[in-house]
């Protein structure tokens, strides 16, 4: 029974990526062993794929394995019916039936969605390789703007600033701020500095 469930979860989440047409998702469900056919709700995902008219993804699962022919759905039909059907009663080509009964047709298609596929990968890492430079300037910026600002409440708001920073942080920034004779900040310097300068005088 619980395999079962797992099955039927396993499939709903497979079918919906297929209703998005998410081929990524698709594709790593499918190497993790999901069936290419599985059944959920009296229906497959190829059929799906045919009815919505998403050539790419019947062609990715029928090179998956998908069978065509051989499963029907809860209207007694199989995909390749789906597509001849939709092939008589509307405006499109023969694309999909081809997809489905022709073999050499498939292969075809396949090479040129896996080229497709492939200049869309290289074009998202393309863009997020130009953007990393972007992102680092603007973290030095968000750095930097929270050390002036917190420069800003040690020299205008000294007392606020006792009470709400931590001693440690008084102490880096007397090492990083431009502010480095400000009484507050000299204060927290640590005590063994200052006692040895006061022994020095004496």
């Amino acid at each position: 029974r619980v395999i079962s469930v797992v099955m039927d979860v396993t499939a709903f989440h497979f079918i919906q990526a297929v209703e998005r047409g998410d081929i990524s998702s698709v594709s790593k469900a499918l190497k993790k062993g999901t069936s290419p056919d599985c059944r959920y709700a009296g229906t497959h995902p190829l059929h799906i794929a045919v009815e919505s008219g998403n050539l790419d993804m019947a062609a990715f699962l029928v090179h998956w394995g998908a069978k065509a022919t051989q499963i029907k759905d809860a209207s007694d039909r199989t995909a390749l019916q789906i597509a001849e059907q939709r092939k008589r009663e509307s405006s499109e080509d023969d694309t999909m039936v081809k997809l489905l009964s022709d073999k050499d047709f498939l292969q075809q298609y396949i090479n040129t969605l896996q080229q497709k596929l492939q200049a869309e990968h290289d074009d998202v890492s393309s863009r997020r390789r130009a953007s990393l430079p972007k992102q680092v300037a603007l973290l030095f910026f968000v750095l930097l703007l929270t050390l002036v600002i917190l420069h800003v409440v040690v020299v205008f708001a000294p007392e606020t600033a006792e009470s709400l920073l931590p001693p440690k942080l008084l102490s880096d920034l007397q090492l990083l701020s431009p502010f480095l004779e400000h009484p507050l900040l000299a204060a927290k310097a640590s005590p063994g500095s200052g006692r040895g300068t006061v022994e020095a005088e004496l």
